[in-house]
């Protein structure tokens, strides 16, 4: 038998899927991805005879195998936690006690295993990105944890040689996805620069903002990641409008410090995934947004909660001014920036009369700061006097613009703190 696989091996596409026929479970309707395998050097003879007693025992194990799911996702949960190298997540059972039908098909004959190494993928999913989601986390998987170089491709061949690609090779990538991987050929380090990192711990960085985002507002019958991936691949902004959407979902019937809460640990991680798509675009728009929130807690720009409409209120003033800037030319800029302000003033001033007391020149100087912060950094400085671009990003510059304000609101912790430090 092993001869007869070896002889096989000297062949390509045609042949190899005959084997594959050979060695593995009959398939399905499984629409397959493939892990190729390549040791860095070469396999010694003991490693390989290793791996053959490996899937030879998994294979005689005396339970109905279908797959082996390699628990990837857990894997790489426990990596980003800066945890030693995980325990054995491998399963080949369901939670139900059925065999597991997602995850690498084990070859029947283990004298198969050789220095090149063809693992069938059945990827779980309810689509297409789910399912390459789902083959993209083993690939990780086995890269780091088997310390080879991995193709994942929808070819049963390899489209590339060893020395043709670095350390992951992602073949196919869907639209969906390519803002996680915006290239296919991924490397711990540069070639010929020494320990220069590649582009391969970028791709680790946006893999742990990513889990610590789905991690914040996962449900048992939901996994976000196909979203914000996809939210990933529209707009460097999408992150923050895709994150406030599933915050609001998850816990809007908690209004209050739990809601701040998820939203101040959420903001670095949209922000640095943000800044990996936008580059110095969004750098520059997110010191401005952090600064126009500033203003804004600082100078009292709200309701009497802290509910969502009240905090948007001035930002909601200035987009509408905004809008009529766009559909009349003719308007004087200055005009419209006092006017915004005044209108923000006097919406604040009938609130305070309501509640019995007075408002004052500070709050109105808070006003006319937010107001110039708007039109003269983000409309001319960022969006380059474009305000129609900017209309385009209002629903995303609006949730950008709630997390940085989010960000603003001190825990009971620090307000108690600062009463104190007031008070000595």
């Amino acid at each position: 038998m092993e001869f007869l696989f070896l002889q096989l091996s000297r062949y390509k596409s045609v042949t190899l899927n005959h084997a594959e026929k050979l060695n593995y479970p009959p398939m399905r309707k499984e629409k397959l991805l493939y892990l190729h395998l390549f040791p860095y050097a070469f396999l010694s003879a003991p490693h390989i005879e290793t791996l053959r007693e490996t899937f030879q025992s998994i294979s005689e194990s005396g339970e109905s195998l279908v797959a082996l799911n390699m628990g990837a996702r857990e894997a790489i949960r426990y990596w980003l936690e800066n945890r030693p190298d995980p325990p054995n997540f491998f399963r080949t059972r369901t939670k139900d006690g059925q065999p597991q039908p997602y995850g690498v098909y084990i070859p029947r004959y283990s004298q198969t295993v050789g220095n090149l190494i063809v693992l069938p993928l059945n990827a779980a999913g309810q689509n297409d990105t789910e399912r390459f989601l789902f083959a993209l986390w083993n690939a990780l998987v086995f890269q780091r944890h088997f310390g080879v170089k991995v193709i994942l491709t929808t070819s049963s061949t390899p489209p590339l040689e060893k020395q043709d690609f670095g350390d992951l090779y992602i073949d196919n990538i869907p639209l969906a996805v390519q803002g996680l991987l915006p290239e296919n050929d991924f490397r711990q380090f540069l070639p010929g620069q020494g320990n220069q990192p590649g582009n391969l711990p970028l791709l680790w960085e946006k893999v742990h903002h990513l889990f610590a985002l789905a991690q914040a507002v996962a449900t048992p019958n939901d996994d976000p990641r196909p979203r914000l991936v996809r939210a990933m691949a529209t707009h460097p902004l999408a992150m923050y409008h895709e994150m406030d959407r599933l915050l609001v979902k998850k816990y809007d019937s908690q209004q209050g410090a739990l809601l701040t809460w998820n939203y101040q640990q959420a903001l670095p991680h949209i922000s640095a995934i943000a800044q990996f798509q936008g580059g110095v675009f969004v750098k520059k728009l997110s010191q401005h947004l952090e600064e126009l929130a500033r203003i804004a807690w600082q100078g009292h720009l709200r309701g009497h909660s802290l509910e969502r409409n009240s905090l948007l209120f001035p930002f909601n003033q200035v987009m509408e001014k905004m809008a009529l800037l766009a559909s009349h030319r003719s308007v004087d800029i200055d005009t419209l920036k006092a006017a915004v302000a005044e209108d923000i003033f006097d919406h604040l001033e009938r609130l305070a009369r309501q509640q019995g007391y007075a408002i004052g020149k500070q709050r109105m100087e808070a006003c006319v700061a937010f107001v110039n912060g708007w039109f003269d950094d983000v409309l001319h400085g960022i969006y380059e006097g474009n305000v129609r671009k900017l209309l385009a990003d209002e629903k995303l510059l609006r949730s950008a613009f709630l997390f940085y304000l989010r960000a603003q609101i001190p825990s009971k912790r620090e307000e108690n703190a600062s009463t104190a430090s007031q008070s000595v």
